[in-house]
């Protein structure tokens, strides 16, 4: 009840799902599938920058 009230007037959407799958999947507004990478790749290139 607090959260609604907080949030009373804000602008949301839903911007996805929680799947069991190992990849993200993003699609642009008219539905096609823009980027599909697994997440142990998204992790790396996260990573990547962060080691000396």
């Amino acid at each position: 009840a607090e959260f609604r009230e907080t949030m009373k007037g804000v602008s949301l959407a839903a911007i996805g799902q929680v799947t069991d799958s190992e990849v993200l999947e993003v699609y642009g507004l008219d539905g096609q599938r823009i980027l599909i990478k697994s997440l142990d790749e998204l992790k790396k290139a996260w990573q990547k920058p962060l080691r000396w």
